[in-house]
């Protein structure tokens, strides 16, 4: 079924094409892991089952997160990352704004050799990350497949399979999203 881009809009209950635009340009590049909550929707209007939905949801979702992946991969640096009391920043609205999240990470300085990292880190750790608590230690990322835990004296507590990622949110993700759901 060939529909314009607006009529496609109507069929899925906007009425303002403009509100709808971002949502019809994440589906033509293929980045649909946002749109669950239109799966019926979907479902009624291109006449495919939910089945078809939910897996081109999930095939959006891997491309989508592999993409982002690769692009970390490629850009990766070893640094630290602390470890606090609050996984997720409370009050949140204060981490964004304050750009706080920043402070978790530390690189430490070129000509400092990777045994020095955790003895340098562990004297540069605060005690403390606005919104975030209390640090509680650090971990060291050396690659994307290798990271050390460390406690605030710089000793090592555990060795991990994968570099030590903390979620992240920004303030314009909700932004774009606010202009679909208006």
């Amino acid at each position: 079924m060939r529909v314009s881009d607006q009529e496609f809009a109507r069929l899925i209950g906007i009425k303002k094409f403009h509100k709808v635009k971002p949502f019809i340009e994440q589906v033509k590049c293929n980045q649909m892991e946002k749109m669950l909550h239109m799966r019926h929707r979907i479902v009624d209007v291109l006449d495919v089952t939910i089945e078809q939905v939910d897996e081109a949801i999930q095939a959006s979702k891997d491309t989508y997160y592999g993409e982002i992946d690769a692009a970390w991969r490629a850009s990766f640096r070893p640094h630290a990352v602390l470890d606090t009391a609050n996984k997720i920043p409370s009050p949140i609205f204060v981490a964004a704004i304050t750009g706080s999240t920043k402070k978790l990470y530390v690189v430490p300085p070129a000509n400092l050799s990777q045994l020095a990292w955790p003895s340098w880190i562990a004297k540069h750790v605060p005690e403390e990350v606005l919104a975030f608590g209390k640090v509680e230690g650090f971990v060291i990322n050396y690659t994307p497949d290798h990271a050390i835990r460390f406690d605030l004296l710089g000793n090592p507590v555990e060795t991990l399979g994968a570099a030590y990622r903390r979620g992240s949110a920004h303030m314009n993700d909700i932004l774009d999203l606010s202009k679909v759901i208006r």
